[in-house]
């Protein structure tokens, strides 16, 4: 119960350090992987000390790569965030043929 606060909270904090949706995949990785463990145990009893180990190793690794990518801002590729440079940049005048759009011409 701890890991899963513990969890919550670093993927806030890296959804705001400018990871968004990506903050989302150790958790959701882990808990799809753990529900797979679940699956495959089949609910016996016999080898539940090994998955259970095998979960903790699950979230640990989910606690580490959140702290990663708290740890580093996400950063945007500066060619996604424009694509016209702004030295570049037109105007682009609306196609209604009025006399209002030729004051906008001029």
């Amino acid at each position: 119960m701890l890991l899963l606060i513990l969890e919550i909270g670093l993927t806030i904090s890296a959804w705001k350090r400018g990871w968004k949706g990506w903050a989302l995949l150790p958790g959701a990785f882990t808990f799809a992987a753990g529900y797979m463990l679940g699956m495959t145990s089949g609910g016996g009893s016999g080898a539940s000390v090994y998955f259970f180990g095998v979960g903790v190793i699950l979230d640990i690794l989910c606690v580490i790569a959140l702290i990663i990518m708290v740890s580093k801002p996400h950063r945007v590729d500066s060619s996604l965030q424009t694509i016209v440079p702004p030295e570049q940049n037109i105007n682009i005048q609306p196609s209604v043929h009025s006399e209002m759009s030729e004051i906008y011409i001029k």
